[in-house]
């Protein structure tokens, strides 16, 4: 076989000049990852906290009577002309604030997606390849999206592609090296040229395709003037 290794250069997602060791994609932004975790766990402990609780006056128990009624329904109050002197009802009931924790949750989410953004910039993984567009934007943004992100996978791609041929052009070799020609047939399920009469004839075969191939260009180029 051609070559040293009896296998192709291996597949390396990341490069390091430094090791052979693969490095996973995960490595790059693992950093990012973890902060990304760290924002959302908040996000869900505030979320958590956001509940609507409070305190009243033990004095009106009809309030906690209140809390409980349904729709469209009332609760009758004994001592109304104290509720009333007092201020109403709003008075009697106080409730915890919740907007510090409700406009820290929106601070938290707009750091969760500025550090999404940092991970789709060094995956290369544009807003166009992860289905999210915005519908203001021009087509010639959205084009120059798609191709900035194409670009940014266009060599992992061709890396992965050089890997599956090397396979493919091993696998031939010890095919055409160990195999005999009736276990290829067999497999194959063709006639291979044996003797030097089929081999001259196939040649001729193929030398006729490509004069034929040869005048049918010539056909198609456009006349000189």
């Amino acid at each position: 076989m051609d070559g040293f290794f009896p296998c192709p250069r291996p597949l390396y997602a990341v490069e390091d000049a430094t090791s052979l060791e693969p490095t996973i994609l995960f490595a790059q932004y693992k950093e990012q990852a973890d902060e990304l975790d760290r924002i959302t766990s908040r996000i869900n402990n505030l979320t958590d906290a956001l509940k609507v609780r409070g305190v009243y006056n033990s004095v009106m128990k009809e309030i906690a009577q209140l809390v409980d009624a349904g729709d469209n329904q009332l609760i009758p109050v004994k001592n109304v002309e104290a509720m009333i002197e007092s201020g109403g009802l709003e008075k009697h009931i106080w409730y915890m604030p919740i907007e510090m924790a409700a406009n820290v949750i929106k601070i938290l989410m707009e750091q969760r997606e500025a550090c999404k953004a940092v991970i789709y910039e060094i995956t290369g993984i544009s807003d166009i390849m992860r289905g999210a567009t915005n519908a203001q934007e021009t087509m010639g943004a959205q084009q120059i999206k798609s191709q900035w992100g194409t670009q940014r996978l266009k060599k992992m791609q061709s890396e992965f592609q050089r890997y599956v041929r090397d396979i493919v052009r091993l696998k031939c070799q010890i095919i055409a090296n160990k195999f005999q020609p009736e276990t290829i047939m067999q497999m194959t399920g063709l006639k291979l040229a044996q003797t030097d009469a089929e081999k001259d004839q196939i040649k001729q075969q193929a030398q006729s395709f490509q004069q034929y191939q040869q005048s049918q260009q010539q056909a198609q180029q456009p006349p000189q003037g």
